[in-house]
């Protein structure tokens, strides 16, 4: 428990200051995050070709964040193309894999894409999606641990019950409401619906990134921040939260 508390001020003290000053700062954050998470989603699927794949992916990313928004058809299209190449030519990579990496590539961009354009919204509206998407999570655990009888997902996450889940959504939807209608500058329908709807979906990223690593055999994505885990561990739940918002400021907006 100690070893996860030092690791959890050390990350907020690293992510925190970036995220307040922007600029150069949050791009040198978000590109960091951006190698991370890539190299966690391609080492559980244990590539012989880790890092070839890992430079095609990072350079389609890079590309789509940091220089245009304008080619991102293009680019996919070249990607895939790549793709198809390495399998015809490597006897490492099946259509499974392909399918894999693609949509890991796909996924991470636009969930940086997501958190980019929240943020340029406003910086509020990602702490109002980490208080939601975080309380969601710790009460569905602590529910879980005390009034927990039946799994949610006996396949995916045997440790979770439908009781700490619903338990979760109730404090995940009663933090944003409180939070949302008190300082966000948004319109009363769009944060009474993101706060009926990001507590479903961020207990759905949780299990989509167990299924992951369910389906490869491993306990964590890696080990880069000792008790927690790696990055995807800590922000999987988030990644869900980002996307589903951005989805909902551009449909009711």
């Amino acid at each position: 428990m100690k070893q996860r508390i030092i690791t959890a001020i050390g990350i907020i003290l690293a992510v925190v200051p970036p995220i307040l000053l922007g600029g150069i700062y949050l791009q040198a954050l978000l590109a960091l995050f951006a190698l991370v998470v890539i190299y966690e989603f391609l080492k559980v699927s244990i590539l012989k070709n880790l890092y070839l794949v890992m430079m095609i992916i990072v350079t389609y990313i890079f590309l789509n964040l940091f220089v245009t928004t304008s080619y991102f058809s293009q680019t996919s299209i070249v990607l895939l193309l790549i793709l198809f190449l390495i399998n015809v030519i490597s006897d490492d990579f099946n259509i499974e894999k392909i399918g894999y990496i693609f949509m890991l590539s796909f996924f991470t961009l636009m969930v940086l894409r997501a958190f980019l354009d929240i943020y340029h919204i406003s910086k509020l509206i990602i702490v109002y999606l980490l208080i939601v998407t975080y309380i969601t999570d710790s009460f569905a655990y602590f529910g879980g641990m005390l009034f927990g009888k039946h799994k949610l997902n006996q396949r995916i996450s045997p440790k979770k019950t439908i009781e700490g889940s619903i338990i979760g959504y109730l404090f995940g939807l009663a933090s944003g409401l409180f939070f949302g209608l008190n300082y966000l500058k948004l319109s009363t329908t769009l944060v009474v619906l993101a706060s009926l709807i990001i507590p479903i979906f961020s207990q759905l990223g949780d299990l989509a990134m167990s299924s992951i690593k369910r389906h490869y055999g491993c306990k964590d994505f890696s080990n880069i921040f000792p008790g927690h885990g790696g990055v995807l561990d800590r922000i999987d739940s988030l990644t869900f939260s980002l996307l589903v918002f951005s989805v909902l400021i551009k449909v009711v907006n």
